[in-house]
């Protein structure tokens, strides 16, 4: 019979359960180290699901500036004030919840809000999204406005030029006939030392501009010269009316959809 060695047999066995022990060290480690990553991220998903929570609770108080700016704002564009501000209280707002990551959220309220989870997170955030470039066109409308109607205004201004002209071609008009001419005195009426604002010249299309047109005899010499400037005058006026009359359109669609995107965020109406 073979002699059996105890001591080998005994440090084999020590040897084995030494390499139980690393393979158990190394699950509890790996253990350890995933429940600690979970409790990481069950910790950024609650902070974001906070931070969502009171963002969206304080952005409607912002909704509701947006509108009642964008509306007085409005009622000034159509008194023909150019000197209306456009508060644009959403876009630095949006700009903190708009980015937060979507799934992320989701698995936040499938933990704590039972409802369709990322349907839910991306309704609002959709919502959000669409604000957020109305918004910025808005914005790019609003600028587009004001150049494009500085411009026409700069363009009245200079074509008033043209009755200096007019004017200069009096010099050598007799006095009496100077006195009794309708042209002259409209000018004097309506164009002398006048505040060339935007009111006035709208005002000017019916007073001055349409008398010139239908109501008054226009010297032969001059008639030429008085009927380029008028046709041009009213055409840049009527090209005032045209951008304030596009950009009010412009104004009310951009609130019927901020409107619309408050109501499917919030579920209620905006109580204006």
């Amino acid at each position: 019979m073979p002699f059996i060695e105890y001591k080998n047999i005994e440090n084999n066995i020590n040897d084995s359960s030494s390499n139980y022990d690393w393979l158990w060290g190394v699950l509890v480690g790996f253990l350890l180290a995933f429940v600690q990553n979970e409790i990481i991220k069950f910790k950024q998903i609650k902070k974001l699901g906070e931070i969502f929570n009171f963002e969206i609770n304080s952005l409607k108080t912002v909704y509701i500036n947006q509108i009642e700016s964008l509306r007085q704002f409005k009622k000034q564009i159509q008194s023909n004030s150019t000197e209306s501000l456009l508060k644009l209280h959403l876009l630095k707002k949006l700009d903190t919840i708009r980015l937060l990551d979507r799934v992320e959220l989701a698995k936040y309220f499938q933990k704590r809000k039972n409802k369709a989870s990322l349907g839910y997170v991306s309704e609002i955030l959709n919502n959000l999204e669409i604000t957020y470039h109305v918004v910025l066109e808005l914005e790019i409308i609003h600028r587009n406005y004001t150049v494009n109607l500085n411009l026409l205004l700069n363009d009245y201004i200079k074509n008033l030029q043209k009755l200096n002209f007019i004017i200069r071609k009096y010099s050598d008009y007799p006095p009496e006939l100077k006195a009794n001419d309708e042209l002259i005195k409209l000018i004097d009426t309506f164009i002398s030392n006048k505040n060339m604002n935007l009111i006035y010249i709208l005002e000017l299309k019916q007073n001055f501009h349409n008398s010139i047109r239908s109501e008054i005899t226009i010297p032969t010499f001059i008639i030429d010269n008085v009927i380029d400037f008028n046709t041009e005058s009213l055409l840049i006026i009527s090209n005032i009316e045209n951008i304030n009359k596009n950009f009010i359109y412009s104004l009310e669609n951009i609130e019927t959809t901020i409107v619309g995107n408050f109501k499917n965020i919030y579920k209620e109406e905006m109580p204006l």
